[in-house]
């Protein structure tokens, strides 16, 4: 098991020339299928993770950075939760003192795997399970917030075209606007609606939205105009 995690505690080593040969075959056939197993095994709990009860709780959520923060902290607490639950069962099986159990527990999930502290044999299959659920649950937890931020850089990358494109709308509108010498702005309903709904955005900046929302006011009710624009690349 130490040998397909690659944990490697180092308390049990091949000694002889034979043990070592076999060692080599079965890690290199067995560390790529037990990695494979492992990640399958945390995209498959991510997916039920997603279910369509966990998908409203996640979307009743504030939306941008605080989702972002709620997410984190929960992640964060679920990994410390299950630590702290192994420790305790070592705490009990081993006799260790429970922050000797904690560091156990954080050196083996993350496969750091120093060989310090070993359990006895009495302990080890509790141990194996152990393993086995700790790194399918970083597995699931990896996966999680990787998708957090493919999602998260999906609507920066959404965002900033949407921005790129208003630009170029807003000088043409301005272009206009010179060519005909007129003192008032006039805007398309299209670029007035999509100003309005960057507004609402909480993907934009505070500067950015405070001079969105000035240009809107202008738009909406003054014959003067002095227009600020911004050309942000995410």
């Amino acid at each position: 098991m130490t040998v397909l995690t690659t944990i490697g505690y180092g308390n049990i080593a091949p000694g002889s020339v034979a043990g070592r040969v076999f060692c080599i075959v079965f890690a290199l056939l067995g560390i790529p299928l037990s990695l494979s197993f492992i990640a399958a095994t945390g995209d498959l709990l991510a997916s039920i993770a997603a279910t369509v009860p966990m998908q409203k709780l996640y979307a009743a959520l504030p939306k941008g950075k605080k989702r972002t923060v709620v997410f984190s902290v929960g992640t964060l607490s679920l990994l410390l939760g299950f630590l702290a639950v192994g420790g305790l069962m070592f705490h009990l099986l081993e006799d260790w003192y429970f922050l000797d159990s904690f560091y156990f527990c954080f050196i083996t999930t993350t496969t750091i795997g120093f060989g310090d502290m070993v359990p006895s044999p009495n302990s080890l299959v509790y141990c194996i399970g152990y393993i086995m659920v700790g790194l399918a649950l970083t597995s699931t937890v990896i996966e999680l917030v990787r998708r957090q931020y493919a999602e998260s850089w999906a609507r920066m990358q959404e965002f900033s075209n949407r921005l790129h494109t208003l630009s170029g709308l807003l000088a043409m509108d301005v272009r206009k606007m010179a060519a005909a010498g007129i003192g008032e702005l006039d805007m398309s309903p299209e670029l007035l609606r999509e100003l309005r709904d960057l507004c609402q955005s909480n993907e934009i900046a505070s500067t950015e939205d405070d001079a969105l929302s000035a240009l809107l006011n202008m738009v909406d009710g003054s014959k003067r105009v002095t227009i600020v624009m911004y050309e942000s690349a995410v």
